[in-house]
C-alpha cells in the first residue's frame, strides 16, 4: 500500500488534468459561441420586432468586430425607418387635409351661380386653409384688359378703394396669370408704385396670387396677403394651384349662367319689341282707317262721326303709350 500510494495520487492528478484538458475547451467554446449567438438573437428579435411595427428597436454590442458593425447598421436602419414613418404619417395626415380642404371648395363654389357669391366662399375656404389673413378675389376682364375686385376680406375701405381696378402687368396676379401658377413675393420686392404703397400701408409683409384657371383660360386671381413674415411651402403652393383650377370652374359656371340670363333677358326684349311693333302698326292702320272715313261721315252722321273721332282719340293714345 505504502509503494502504490504515490501512484494512485499521480493518477488522480493525470485525471483531474485530463478532466480540465476537456472542460476549459468546451467551456472556452461555450463561451465563444454565446458570445456571437447572444447578439445574434438579440439582432433576430429586434428585427421581428421591427416587422412588427416597433420601430424604436435598438442594439448595443461592444464585440468590436463585425458583430458590432452588424448591430451599428441596424440602429441606423431603425433610426431612418422610424424617421421615414413619421414624415409618411405626415404627407398622408397634409394630404387627407388638401382634399378635404379641396372637398369643401368645391362643395362651397357649387352653392350658387352668383359670380360674386362664388368669389367671397373661395377666398374665405383659402384663406382658412392657408392661415393668411386677407385678401382678394379679382375677375379678369378681356376686353378692358383689367382686374376687377369682386370680394375681399381683412382689407381697409381704402385699400379696397384704391385696388379696385388693377392692370395685369402692374400686379403679380398678371404675373401669376401668364405663369398660370400660384407666385409668391414678398412686399419688400415689389416695384415701386401705388399698389406697393398700399400694401405697405395696410402693413402686408408677403402676397400669393392664385390664377383661377379653367379650359386653358385665366378668369381672374385670389390675392393672398400676411402681415407676418413666413414660408409659403410647396405642399401649399400644390394645393392652391388646385384651389385655383376648382375655382376657375365655378367661375367659369358662374359666367356662362350670366351669359345665358343676359342672351334670355335679350330675346324676351326682342320679342317684346316685335309684339310693341305689330300692336303700333295694327293700330296705326285703323286709326288711318278710321281718319280716312271720318269726313264723309261727318258729312252723313255726325253723331256717329263723333263717336269714330272718339275712337281715333282713343287709338291714338294707345299707340302713344
Amino acid at each position: 500500500g505504502v509503494l502504490t500510494a504515490p501512484s494512485r495520487v499521480y493518477q488522480r492528478s493525470l485525471v483531474i488534468l485530463l478532466a480540465l484538458s476537456i472542460a476549459l475547451p468546451v467551456l472556452l467554446v461555450a463561451l465563444g459561441l454565446r458570445r456571437v449567438t447572444q447578439p445574434i438573437a438579440e439582432l433576430t428579435s429586434a428585427a421581428q420586432q421591427v416587422a412588427d411595427g416597433h420601430l424604436e428597436q435598438t442594439l448595443q454590442v461592444d464585440s468590436h468586430d463585425e458583430l458590432e458593425r452588424l448591430a451599428q447598421q441596424f440602429n441606423r436602419m431603425s433610426a431612418r425607418l422610424q424617421q421615414s414613418y413619421a414624415t409618411l404619417e405626415q404627407r398622408v395626415a397634409d394630404r387627407t387635409r388638401e382634399l378635404a380642404a379641396l372637398n369643401d371648395m368645391a362643395a362651397l363654389v357649387s352653392r350658387s351661380l352668383n359670380l360674386a357669391e362664388v368669389l367671397d366662399a373661395a377666398l374665405v375656404k383659402t384663406l382658412d386653409t392657408i392661415g393668411l389673413e386677407a385678401g382678394g378675389a379679382f375677375r379678369l376682364d378681356e376686353e378692358e384688359g383689367a382686374l376687377f375686385l369682386v370680394a375681399h376680406q381683412g382689407l381697409s375701405e381704402g385699400f379696397v378703394e384704391g385696388a379696385r381696378c388693377l392692370s395685369p402687368q402692374a400686379s403679380l396676379a398678371g404675373e401669376a396669370a401668364v405663369m398660370e401658377r400660384p407666385v409668391v413675393r414678398e412686399v419688400a420686392a415689389y416695384p415701386e408704385g401705388k399698389l406697393k404703397s398700399l400694401l405697405q400701408a395696410e402693413g402686408f409683409q408677403l402676397v400669393v396670387s392664385v390664377p383661377l384657371t379653367a379650359k386653358d383660360r385665366v378668369l381672374g386671381a385670389l390675392n393672398l396677403a400676411t402681415r407676418t413674415p413666413r414660408d409659403i411651402t410647396p405642399e401649399e403652393l400644390s394645393l392652391l394651384a388646385a384651389v385655383g383650377q376648382q375655382t376657375g370652374l365655378a367661375v367659369e359656371n358662374a359666367r356662362l349662367y350670366e351669359q345665358a340670363e343676359e342672351t334670355a333677358v335679350a330675346a324676351e326684349r326682342s320679342r317684346l319689341a316685335r309684339e310693341l311693333h305689330d300692336a303700333v302698326t295694327q293700330t296705326l292702320f285703323s286709326t288711318n282707317l278710321i281718319a280716312e272715313v271720318l269726313p264723309r261721315l261727318w258729312e252723313q252722321n255726325p253723331e256717329q262721326a263723333m263717336r269714330r273721332l272718339g275712337e281715333l282719340r282713343e287709338l291714338t293714345r294707345g299707340a302713344l303709350a
